[in-house]
C-alpha cells in the first residue's frame, strides 16, 4: 500500500519520474532556472520508446473501459505533478474525487501536442487522451510496467488499484 497526495500513474508518467531521479540535465537545467524543461525533454524521449500495452480501468467498480495502446494512465488529486505539467484540467484536491488522464493512441506522433499541452498547462479535449473523474479505480495492463506515487518509484506493477479518501490529509506545522 502506498499513499500519495498529488498523483500516481503508471506506464510513460512513472518512467519519466523514474529517468528523472537519475538525471543530470535536471539538475543542470534547475540551476538556471529551467528544471521543467528537463521532463519535457525526458517526456519526448520516452515517446519515442516506450511500446503501448492493452489494458482497462474500472471506475467505482461499476464502469470498465478498454484501451488497446495505453501509454500511460495518470492519477491525480491535484492538478498538476512533476514539473507543474497539467494532466488532470479539473482535478480538486478536497472534493474526494480523482482525474484520471489515460494517453492511449495507435500514433506515438499524437502524444507530442499532449505533452506541450500539459507543459504549457493548457490539456482539454484532444485525440488519444481521455479523463475520468471517480472515487476508486482499479488500472490493469497486460504487461507489467512502471509505477509511481508523487515521483517515487513504486516499481513494474500489472495492476494498480487507487480510491481518494476525502479529506484525510493532516498536517503538522512548527
Amino acid at each position: 500500500h502506498r499513499r500519495f497526495m498529488v498523483s500516481t500513474g503508471i506506464g510513460m508518467d512513472a518512467m519519466v519520474c523514474q529517468d528523472i531521479l537519475h538525471s543530470k540535465t535536471k539538475r543542470g537545467l534547475s540551476k538556471v532556472g529551467l528544471g521543467k524543461l528537463s521532463y519535457m525533454l525526458v517526456g519526448a524521449k520516452r515517446i519515442l520508446f516506450t511500446r503501448p500495452v492493452k489494458g482497462y480501468l474500472v471506475l467505482d467498480g461499476a464502469q470498465k473501459v478498454e484501451f488497446n495502446h495505453i501509454y500511460f494512465v495518470s492519477v491525480h488529486n491535484h492538478g498538476s505533478e512533476g514539473g507543474g505539467f497539467l494532466f488532470a484540467p479539473r482535478a480538486v484536491c478536497d472534493d474526494g474525487e480523482l482525474e484520471l488522464c489515460v494517453a492511449h493512441t495507435a500514433s506515438k506522433l499524437r502524444l507530442f501536442p499532449v505533452l506541450f499541452d500539459a507543459y504549457r498547462g493548457h490539456l482539454g479535449r484532444r485525440r488519444g487522451v481521455h479523463f475520468y473523474r471517480c472515487k476508486e479505480a482499479v488500472i490493469h495492463v497486460d504487461q507489467p510496467m512502471p509505477v509511481h506515487a508523487d515521483g517515487e518509484n513504486c516499481f513494474c506493477q500489472e495492476e494498480v488499484r487507487v480510491r481518494c479518501v476525502k479529506k484525510k490529509l493532516r498536517m503538522i506545522l512548527q
